[in-house]
């Protein structure tokens, strides 16, 4: 028998999923700046991506997904860290899956507030996509490859018209 929501219960669901994405507009471009001012671009990529990593990781021990297509997967996440709908594409070769995450409501890129010399910050995403994957693929949820990578391709931050994060699996 499936259980119903309150409209309390409801309501606080997203109301904590305001303030997530409130925090992350509100926050996120000064610790970027601070990343940048005292370490410089290359190594705030390297913090952002490892707060990513860390925030799937975390996310992934208190909730795991029963789902196990990569592509549903990755609007599952999206819609539960950041209550976000994205567009998922995927091309497959003989050599490896390509999928490309098109995200045109980022929660981590601001066009109102442009970072001097970042091009993407929403770089942070690949960590968190990465973790995930990991996380998933230690529990043979995810079919067997010898190489993944995932990148931020495309950001809003960096004055595209959209994020797109890509995610390649080798065979």
């Amino acid at each position: 028998m499936i259980e119903l929501k309150t409209r309390e219960q409801i309501m606080k669901e997203q109301s904590e999923m305001f303030v997530g994405n409130l925090l992350v507009k509100m926050f996120y471009p000064n610790i970027v700046s601070f990343f940048v001012n005292k370490a410089g671009i290359e190594e705030m990529k390297k913090r952002v991506i490892q707060v990513g990593e860390i925030v799937g990781q975390k996310m992934l021990e208190i909730w795991a997904p029963k789902e196990k297509k990569i592509k549903k997967l990755i609007k599952i996440f999206f819609k539960k860290m950041w209550d976000n709908k994205v567009v998922v594409l995927k091309r497959k070769t003989k050599e490896k899956t390509t999928y490309r995450i098109i995200d045109k409501n980022c929660r981590f890129c601001n066009p109102e507030v442009m970072l001097e010399g970042v091009e993407k910050p929403c770089v942070t995403i690949v960590g968190y996509i990465q973790a995930c994957l990991d996380y998933l693929s230690e529990r043979s949820h995810l079919p067997v490859c010898s190489a993944m990578s995932v990148q931020t391709v495309k950001s809003r931050g960096g004055g595209d018209k959209y994020c797109e994060h890509q995610i390649e699996l080798t065979r």
